[in-house]
């Protein structure tokens, strides 16, 4: 796995301790820290990753808590699961504790996340 530009584009990298900062350091990534004792974790999954295939151009990496708390506690994730959004190794967004059961509701507080953290292309050019 190691650095984003090996990591393969269009699903979801899991990645822990060593190898989370390199994977970060370049271009639009999505992180997120969930465990498999985490019930709503499990209930965003399914919408993460159909988010992760559907928006190649976007990394997309999952961190297992309890196997990589170094990397969790990079993230910042309060509690799970924690969903952070970087640009070239700058937070852009995060946010913790999503809650949701409602998978169309998961699935359209992720997509806007995604949206704040980045804007379409025209604006990012000035």
């Amino acid at each position: 796995m190691g650095t984003l530009q090996d990591a393969p584009q269009g699903h979801v990298t899991v990645v822990d301790d060593r190898t989370y900062a390199p994977a970060i350091a370049a271009g639009n990534v999505v992180v997120e820290v969930t465990a498999p004792w985490c019930a709503p974790c499990r209930a965003l999954e399914p919408q993460y990753e159909a988010i992760a295939r559907a928006r190649p151009s976007i990394a997309f990496l999952r961190i297992d808590y309890d196997e990589s708390p170094a990397a969790a506690a990079a993230v910042g994730a309060a509690s799970l699961p924690t969903i952070a959004l970087y640009a070239n190794g700058a937070v852009r967004a995060r946010e913790s504790g999503i809650q949701d059961a409602d998978p169309a509701a998961i699935r359209d507080r992720l997509e806007r996340l995604i949206a704040q953290a980045y804007p379409p292309a025209s604006s990012a050019a000035e």
